[in-house]
């Protein structure tokens, strides 16, 4: 049992870091609990967020082997896999893999734009969403994921490139006159 500098509470010895700075003393431990600990540290962060940012590229620096290791191993566990693709679609989308896994079915395990299954693709289907909104969209090909993001996720631009494909160069000097009026009308505003 040790008291926390900080806290003053008494705790047992798991609740308290080793002390590496006192190598020869079998057993140090550190003066602050490990609670306090990470109080003081995420201050720090908070406070100095370049010298935390700084530091930590130095830690990858020094230790990129060992880190890209971990990594790796971890990936290869399904349990970690399953785990870290979850915590990524909850962080980037705000959704589970049982939603990401309702969204294929409604889909019927295909692309919603091109149709190709998810079985036949090299890759899982992408999760689209709007940017502006953070909304889940559904589930798309690596192509057609890209092609909505090249094509800047405008319904307008689509409907004209879709046009354009349908009747070729006829079109072209219709669609390039509805886009400058288009732009006039977005400046009179």
């Amino acid at each position: 049992m040790k008291q926390c500098i900080k806290c003053q509470e008494t705790k047992p010895n798991e609740e308290f870091y080793a002390d590496k700075s006192k190598r020869s003393i079998h057993g140090a431990l550190r003066g602050r609990c490990k609670k306090c600990h990470y109080e003081q540290s995420r201050d720090c962060i908070k406070r100095h967020p370049e010298v935390a940012a700084s530091r930590a590229r130095e830690f990858y620096r020094k230790n990129k082997d060992k880190i890209n290791l971990r990594r790796a191993l971890r990936l290869k566990d399904p349990k970690q896999k399953s785990h870290i693709t979850s915590l990524i679609f909850q962080r980037l989308y705000g959704i589970t893999i049982e939603k990401r896994t309702e969204i294929l079915v409604r889909q019927n395990g295909r692309c919603a734009i091109c149709l190709a299954p998810e079985s036949e693709l090299k890759q899982p289907l992408n999760i689209d969403h709007c940017h502006a909104s953070k909304k889940v969209r559904g589930l798309l090909c690596y192509n057609c994921n890209r092609a909505l993001g090249l094509l800047r996720d405008s319904s307008d631009v689509c409907k004209r490139a879709a046009l354009y494909l349908a009747c070729g160069a006829d079109i072209t000097d219709t669609l390039v006159g509805q886009a400058e009026d288009a732009a006039d009308a977005r400046e009179d505003r």
